[in-house]
């Protein structure tokens, strides 16, 4: 099992377009080989600081999605 942290700050009013990107990325996932589980946190202190936390089998898996369209 692999976990990956990806830290995104994103342009101020832009929240909104970001979350529902990340929604349909997540869809997308569902269905890939070697995805476990993802998850999108937002900083309490900082409105604009996300954190994607996902599980994949392996590193080749991650690397694979990662080179997907």
């Amino acid at each position: 099992m692999v976990t990956i942290g990806m830290n995104y700050k994103v342009l101020a009013g832009k929240n909104e377009t970001f979350e529902k990107a990340f929604a349909a990325v997540l869809e997308a996932m569902e269905g890939m080989d070697g995805h476990s589980e993802s998850h999108l946190y937002k900083d309490v202190a900082d409105e604009n600081s996300y954190l994607i936390v996902s599980d994949w089998s392996s590193e080749d898996a991650f690397g694979t999605f990662m080179q997907s369209e």
